[in-house]
């Protein structure tokens, strides 16, 4: 049985920790990321940056699972 796709909205330095969870559960295959319009066709942790959330209204159709992995630590 194939996993489901999976997207990742956030391409920055909490995305590497969800990558890492998501792998280590192997549920879901990571279909991609969410990023800057600066970094849409890079790869990002091994991962092609999709889209950006401007896109999200089109990727909801065509992804049924999305992980926001957005954060920041203000120090």
């Amino acid at each position: 049985m194939s996993k489901p796709d999976l997207i990742l909205i956030g391409a920055g330095g909490h995305a590497r920790a969800c990558i890492d969870a998501v792998e280590q559960e192997g549920i879901y295959k990571i279909a991609g990321l969410i990023g800057l319009a600066k970094e849409v066709g890079t790869k990002h942790f091994g991962y092609e940056v999709l889209a950006t959330d401007l896109e999200l209204p089109v990727l909801a159709k065509q992804y049924r699972f999305a992980l926001v992995t957005i954060g920041q630590i203000n120090t």
